[in-house]
């Protein structure tokens, strides 16, 4: 089972230029491709003439041909072109998914088209905003996803695996955190007062005494998380949406895929068909059980001194 209306985070804008990426989401296999007015688009990996993963193919102008006999898609889907002939079949087309461009990353809606509501695209306004610096990339890991979510929920294994770099005060293994239900995830968070800041906060905000500081991590189900994947996987449910940690103090702040004429479309192989296993996931992909994640940015700001900030 797979919550399926939402957007997922397919690819870093960036990332998707003249050739075309597979991907995989949600145990379906997804080309996503950019056609020659720049346009991003993501279609089923599987071209309806042969099974052929269009991914293997290329952009022929505003098409994705396919590199095996090379049909031509349109961005709906839709064959255009066979070669060796003027009849296209009815019935040649592709499924296609609805996409859109925001903060830096192509979205991909898995569900219901008619159900496709942008406002729904997580504001990660930091990824475009000028006064932030992003670093997008990815972090492949080699575990199931629900690890990844207890890692970036749990605040509290912070001071034993990141003691030289995010913590820095051994108070920070007792310090309760605070759970919020959200009307669309789950919050957890905590304030840390007069505490000793963390050596790379300390480093980057000059700071020579104790700080005030704030950690909170929200889980939103679907919406970001460039890629969480697995193999046979009986649930995937969440993908996740970011985790950041806030420092203030005296004098600064931190935020952390030829024959014969074609008549009619050829009946896929069992496997092409239903019960696919590739790669369950939210958005880059992977294999068996791996899982990718991506988003860093800082910025400067200034802050008063003394009194604990609020969120």
């Amino acid at each position: 089972m797979f919550l399926r209306n939402g957007w997922y985070a397919a690819i870093w804008s960036n990332d998707l230029q003249a050739r075309p990426v597979g991907r995989t989401f949600l145990n379906e296999k997804v080309v996503l491709f950019r056609n020659g007015r720049g346009q991003a688009a993501a279609l089923e990996d599987c071209c309806c003439h042969r099974a052929a993963p269009l991914s293997r193919g290329e952009v022929s102008g505003d098409y994705l041909a396919c590199g095996y006999h090379g049909l031509k898609y349109d961005i709906s889907g839709q064959c255009v072109e066979v070669p060796g002939q003027t009849m296209i079949p009815r019935g040649a087309k592709v499924r296609s998914y609805p996409v859109c461009e925001k903060w830096g990353a192509v979205w991909i809606w898995m569900g219901e088209p008619a159900k496709v509501d942008e406002s729904k695209i997580p504001n990660l306004y930091w990824l475009a905003d000028p006064a932030w610096t992003a670093t997008p990339g990815y972090i492949h890991l080699k575990s199931n996803y629900q690890f990844l979510i207890d890692n970036l929920l749990d605040l509290t294994h912070v001071i034993y695996v990141h003691k030289k770099t995010l913590a820095g005060d051994p108070r920070e293994a007792t310090t309760p955190t605070k759970t919020e239900r959200l009307p669309d995830g789950v919050r957890i968070g905590r304030w840390l007062i007069d505490f000793v800041p963390p050596p790379l906060y300390a480093k980057a905000g000059n700071f020579t005494g104790n700080v005030d500081r704030w950690q909170f991590a929200t889980w939103i189900p679907v919406l970001l998380c460039p890629q969480l994947c697995g193999r046979r996987r009986r649930r995937v449910q969440a993908a996740l949406r970011g985790l950041e940690s806030h420092v203030s103090g005296r004098r600064g702040h931190a935020r952390s895929r030829a024959g014969q004429p074609l008549r009619g479309l050829a009946r896929r192989p069992r496997r092409y068909r239903r019960g696919r296993r590739a790669i369950a996931g939210a958005a880059h992909a992977g294999a068996n059980d791996r899982g990718r994640i991506g988003v860093s940015c800082a910025r400067d700001t200034r802050y008063r001194r003394g009194k604990p900030l609020t969120d």
